[in-house]
């Protein structure tokens, strides 16, 4: 056998070449950090959880403080010269004519500074900016004193505004003043008694969005990461 098999010689086969990557080692041994990767961005859901947390904790605030300024002015309310009441990120203290000002007039009425006295105690320990907004029914004036219900509305704003800010400790910087004249009713104008209630001074604490700090914290760190 060995000799009919004289011609067969042994044949050496090279071994088969193992294929290379042409990714570079460096690039598949490199890893990213894991901190860095999870600060890029928060989830969406989580940062909507956070946005409604925050959100229910000041509403929630916001309802317990309003809650404490009505039982300060609880005489007056039952009194019908103040109404207060909570609206989302606002709180509202709703200064009637009655017993305020004299019909036509920006001067507030003797007597009704121990109403805003009490008013002034309140925004003074609460949080927030006030606005002061005047308002009128839609019967037009037009006398000496007052050109319009926009001039009459803005100076009953001031009025209010100006015995707030005299010796009460409250910061200029937060007050606004604003004169609506007749142009957002309570009420339809259809009687006296409506438009009685449509005359008023609003004194209105407003909160912050809690959700505008969330925000603009994310976007700061993005900015950060990039």
């Amino acid at each position: 056998m060995k000799k009919a098999f004289a011609s067969y010689s042994e044949i050496s086969v090279a071994p088969i070449p193992i294929g290379t990557s042409v990714i570079p080692n460096n690039f598949l041994t490199e890893q990213k950090d894991p901190k860095s990767l999870s600060e890029v961005s928060q989830p969406i859901e989580t940062m909507e959880l956070l946005k409604e947390r925050a959100m229910k904790a000041i509403v929630t605030e916001i309802k317990e403080q309003a809650e404490t300024i009505k039982e300060e002015l609880k005489d007056e309310i039952k009194s019908g010269l103040v109404h207060v009441e909570a609206n989302g990120l606002q709180i509202i203290m709703r200064i009637e004519e009655k017993g305020s000002f004299t019909s036509g007039s920006a001067i507030l009425k003797p007597g009704f500074e121990t109403v805003m006295d009490k008013i002034a105690v309140s925004i003074k320990q609460a949080k927030g900016n006030i606005r002061v907004a005047g308002h009128t029914d839609d019967i037009p004036i037009a006398t000496s004193g007052y050109r319009s219900n926009w001039e009459l509305s803005s100076s009953r704003a001031v009025s209010v505004a100006h015995y707030l800010l005299m010796d009460k400790g409250i910061a200029p910087g937060r007050v606004a003043i604003e004169g609506y004249a007749d142009t957002k009713p309570l009420m339809p104008n259809v009687s006296e008694e409506n438009r009685a209630k449509n005359r008023r001074v609003e004194v209105i604490l407003i909160q912050e969005d809690p959700t505008l700090k969330l925000d603009q914290k994310r976007h700061l760190d993005k900015q950060h990461i990039d």
